[in-house]
């Protein structure tokens, strides 16, 4: 048996965008920035990691109505490769994305330094099965 599992808290780098698949479900595909500090003597310096998120069905278009860039969110998910061949080039690509199970929103609609946007209401019209949170 294998195990592969990815937690992460950051911020979103863009707007996700839900679109459809040709079956009609729903995909978002977005973009998640982490933080690390490192000690280097006696500095400290912010290493950004950029990573690739994608959700599906349901659970893309609540994160899409709620989320914006800037947003802090908790994601849970697993590692996945993507892989496609380059038309310029013909060769083979791979490119790591995590695929989200669950995520958590922390803070308000927009977490980041700009709060001029409202927070997500408390009482929405999304039924509890389907939140996936």
């Amino acid at each position: 048996m294998s195990y592969c599992k990815v937690q992460m808290i950051g911020n979103l780098t863009r707007d996700p965008e839900v679109k459809q698949v040709g079956s009609g479900t729903s995909v978002a595909n977005v973009g998640l920035a982490t933080n690390k500090r490192i000690k280097s003597g006696d500095n400290y310096t912010e290493k950004v990691s950029f990573h690739d998120l994608v959700l599906w069905g349901k659970q893309a278009e609540i994160f899409c109505k709620y989320l914006s860039k800037g947003s802090q969110v908790f994601i849970d998910g697993e590692l996945e490769y993507d892989e496609w061949e380059d038309k310029e080039s013909g060769k083979n690509r791979r490119k790591a994305v995590i695929r989200v199970n669950e995520f958590k929103m922390l803070g308000g609609k927009n977490s980041s330094s700009d709060n001029s946007q409202p927070s997500a209401p408390a009482n929405t019209d999304i039924p509890d099965d389907d939140v996936p949170f």
